[in-house]
């Protein structure tokens, strides 16, 4: 599916489990970022594979390179009463960067389909950890957002 981002809220503890996931179903390279390297080292010159946000990283520290790669970005948080709030927090930071938004996915909780129908968010669902299945339904959906976002 080529190189994307996957990304979440500082510490929110879903990003690995969903990775690791991922690139055992898709047979994709996963790359876990370093917070203690210059983010334009590990970026540049990605192709192919899925690049993580380490967990205690903060997305701000990100987010300008993210911008400057033109990296297409998942951002996934974790079910809960914050959920929304944080929802809109960071894709309000990923769209003012004009960071290419692949799509918001939640992890884990209850799915409340109203809920995110009311938020003026790119939902694209959500996943269960133990459902390891769920994540085929996730991959035309960015497929089409891939295709969709101007990345030049």
């Amino acid at each position: 599916m080529g190189c994307f981002v996957l990304c979440g809220a500082h510490g929110n503890g879903v990003l690995l489990p969903l990775a690791q996931a991922w690139a055992q179903q898709e047979q994709q390279a996963l790359q876990l970022l370093d917070s203690t390297a210059p983010p334009e080292a590990q970026l540049d010159g990605a192709a192919n594979g899925l690049l993580v946000l380490p967990a205690a990283a903060e997305l701000v520290d990100w987010v300008e390179a993210f911008a400057a790669f033109r990296l297409p970005t998942l951002l996934a948080l974790a079910g809960g009463p914050r959920l929304g709030a944080e929802a809109a927090l960071h894709q309000a930071l990923l769209s003012q960067r004009r960071v290419p938004l692949l799509g918001l996915l939640q992890v884990g909780g209850d799915w409340q389909p109203q809920q995110r129908r009311r938020e003026p968010l790119p939902w694209l669902g959500y996943w269960q950890p133990e459902d390891r299945d769920g994540l085929l339904e996730l991959r035309p959906l960015l497929q089409q957002r891939l295709r969709q976002l101007d990345l030049d």
